[in-house]
């Protein structure tokens, strides 16, 4: 079975469930058998990504009773609306930063290789490819409050009545 037999269809109206079930009938398996687990896994395209970030493993997450675990494990990191994992690179670049603060102090808004005041200015156009929207549509902010408040504005400008 190659991975393009296994991938979703984004024009499909099948359910996922559906699809994981003709798959793991391919396989010649059930949905939960983790021979197809491990097939996905193996034909994963995204799966070198693994290596940039950090996994924690189980034994280092409250409360773990380790002897139901096997505590040197991966964890499985289901988060939603939350950190997700911590990419490798994010403390090179924290101590590039907080190096700049250190030597430059204020000027650190506007100067160096990331100016602090227009960090959002970088990723912009990658956020519009992603979400899809004009410029005009597209605010990036700190807070999903205020991402909320941005995005509608262009549309609820007050109008006298």
């Amino acid at each position: 079975v190659k991975l393009n037999d296994l991938k979703m269809d984004p024009s499909s109206t099948a359910p996922p469930a559906t699809i994981i079930e003709q798959a793991a009938s391919r396989l010649g398996c059930s949905p939960a058998d983790k021979k197809l687990a491990f097939h996905l896994d193996e034909e994963d395209e995204l799966k070198h990504l693994r290596e940039c970030f950090y996994i924690p493993k189980v034994k280092d997450l409250p409360p773990t009773d380790l002897t139901l675990v096997n505590g040197e494990e991966s964890c499985i990191y289901f988060v939603g609306n939350s950190l997700g994992l911590q990419p490798k690179k994010v403390k090179t670049y924290l101590d590039e930063e907080l190096d700049k603060w250190a030597r430059t102090g204020v000027h650190g808004h506007f100067n160096g290789q990331r100016p602090w005041a227009q960090a959002d200015e970088c990723i912009v156009d990658l956020m519009a490819e992603l979400v899809g929207r004009y410029e005009l549509e597209r605010k990036l902010c700190l807070e999903m409050e205020t991402n909320f408040f941005q995005v509608g504005k262009p549309w609820s400008s007050a109008t006298r009545t």
